[in-house]
């Protein structure tokens, strides 16, 4: 069952990294680690754009990583995040061989903030999914 309402508040030009921990639908641990699995988080204008219209396109091992503890982190760079403050449509997919799920859903709301120059801090934040096993 996908998870809704996962909202993220992110300010503009910010880095940061979204923990999501995955669960397998009966509550266990989900092995994000399996070599046929494809996990892709994309962010766009609307839920009805094309994913090629997406603002940001992360994939595992590519900008999503399945750290030792478990879940998954997605990693937003300054310039993911440069975007016009609005709200947009974020969602996170899981394929496993010939099974699709749609884990999580939601806003990223982008605010206004000032520009500056030099380093910017990193901000983390923690989401929760969960991937059905269908027998």
């Amino acid at each position: 069952m996908t998870d809704t309402n996962q909202n993220i508040d992110v300010y503009r030009g910010d880095s940061g990294i979204i923990h999501v921990d995955l669960t397998n639908e009966d509550g266990s641990a989900f092995d994000a680690t399996a070599p046929t699995l494809n996990i892709t988080w994309l962010v766009a204008r609307t839920s009805h754009a094309f994913e090629t219209e997406a603002l940001i396109a992360k994939t595992l091992g590519g900008g999503i990583t399945a750290p030792a503890g478990g879940g998954i982190d997605i990693a937003l760079s300054a310039d993911d995040t440069d975007l016009d403050p609005s709200l947009y449509y974020h969602q996170l997919r899981v394929k496993s061989g010939s099974e699709v799920t749609m884990a999580m859903v939601g806003i990223m709301r982008v605010r206004y903030s000032l520009r500056k120059t030099g380093p910017v801090p990193t901000s983390n934040f923690t989401l929760s999914a969960s991937v059905p096993v269908r027998h």
